[in-house]
């Protein structure tokens, strides 16, 4: 492997990392800061990230996209502003300071296809090694079946959440490379990953986004290869093969009980909990649904909670109507931008599209049901990452028009020169 090929592998390994990160514990006390030393701090660093970049030859790939993010975090710093929550503040700067550059790095560091390609592998490599860490110590610990999996006490939700991006990425390797049947047993990894952490949102999730995967990798592709059916069935035996074989193992497990629960009129403690924390911040946001109620405020109305589970409920309660309007439309943005990707790409291409838009719509589907607005970053990025893949393939898919043009106008009788 060449050292500048080694580089970019590591820059994306720390990418990842870092977006694997758990919550920062800033360890201080500290009255908001007022909104004009934060606005003219972010003004100032995103104005030497611009500069940057134009020295370099290249601006912000979207620029559109990096402003709603801009003025996104002026309302979280604006509501904060007028509340001396404490995590009200640290939630302002950990969108600010935090997700936003992450944001601007990874717009900085990723500038071709084949940087995308190294993220998604780096997904794969680093959740790997977390599951067969996690693993192994619950084996050391003899909890591997009695405790929820988790990985340095990350929470077994939030693990499970990367063992989902995991298993993704490990699909994209198996049907993108041409050779490697070891890559198959990945697959068990972190499907065991994901059942060991008892996270019946993902899960649940996994069933339904892994199903929504292959089919997406299958239709509307100019040309289904017989190699890629037969990854498809491979893909398919190697998931359903565990569930077979570990059925009875299944039944009795905590996991299993708990997913009984969603069937049952009492549907479990947790959901319930859930469901009311939402109805709550539908209400107290009704109080100032326009501008909301600050930045952390739910925790003030209701501090054993904390925040409600749910992104639009906990934006609408904190930050109105204004502050949901400009999440509707990031979240929405990059949907709009790829509508045409797939018809106009070639399968590789489509592929890289389509388990980034796994990602993202499993980001969005946990948001509805688990974590804050900083646990749900992840949409941030993937979104920003199906724009960058989206801007691509439109520059392809003219300059590829633009070049049949040059190539009909050189034919003669284009010309008007063979009569």
């Amino acid at each position: 492997m060449k050292l500048h090929n080694l580089i970019k592998l590591t820059q994306m390994v720390v990418i990842v990392l870092i977006i694997f990160a758990g919550r920062t514990d800033f360890g201080i006390n500290l009255p908001p800061i007022p909104i004009y030393i934060g606005v003219i701090g972010i003004i100032g660093l995103l104005l030497s990230f611009i500069i940057m970049k134009k020295r370099e030859g290249y601006g912000l790939s979207n620029p559109l996209y990096t402003s709603l993010l801009f003025f996104f975090s002026i309302i979280l710093l604006v509501g904060n502003y007028t509340d001396t929550n404490q995590y009200g503040f640290t939630k302002s700067l950990e969108f600010t300071f935090y997700v936003f550059f992450l944001i601007l790095i990874i717009d900085i560091c990723i500038q071709q296809r084949k940087d995308l390609i190294n993220l998604i592998k780096s997904f794969y490599f680093v959740a790997l090694l977390m599951a067969l860490t996690s693993i192994a110590m619950g084996i050391v610990n003899n909890t591997l079946f009695t405790e929820r999996l988790t990985f340095l006490n990350s929470g077994s939700n939030t693990f499970s959440r990367m063992m989902f991006m995991g298993l993704s990425a490990n699909i994209f390797i198996i049907l993108s490379s041409k050779r490697g049947f070891i890559k198959y047993f990945g697959l068990w990894i972190f499907l065991g990953a994901i059942f060991l952490s008892g996270s019946r949102q993902t899960i649940l999730g996994a069933v339904i986004f892994v199903v929504l995967f292959l089919l997406l990798t299958t239709v509307k592709t100019k040309k289904i290869k017989g190699k890629v059916i037969l990854k498809f069935t491979a893909l398919l035996t190697f998931l359903l093969i565990p569930i077979v074989f570990l059925w009875p193992l299944i039944q009795e497990s905590r996991f299993y009980s708990r997913l009984l629960l969603l069937f049952s009129e009492d549907k479990g403690a947790s959901f319930n909990v859930r469901t009311w924390l939402i109805e709550q911040a539908f209400l107290y946001g009704k109080e100032s649904y326009l501008f909301g109620n600050g930045t952390g405020s739910f925790a003030l109305k209701l501090p054993e909670y904390i925040y409600p589970h749910n992104i639009f409920a906990e934006i609408f309660m904190e930050n109105g109507i204004l502050g949901l309007l400009i999440l509707f439309i990031i979240i929405i943005y990059p949907l709009y931008n790829m509508k045409k990707i797939n018809i106009r790409s070639d399968y590789n291409t489509k592929l890289v599209n389509d388990t980034l838009l796994i990602m993202y719509l499993f980001s969005l589907y946990t948001a509805q049901i688990s974590g804050d607005l900083y646990d749900n970053r992840w949409i941030f990025i993937f979104g920003l990452l199906l724009l960058k893949n989206a801007v691509w393939t439109r520059r392809e898919y003219v300059e590829s028009k633009n070049s049949d043009v040059r190539f009909k106008q050189s034919i003669p009788q284009y010309k008007g020169g063979n009569n």
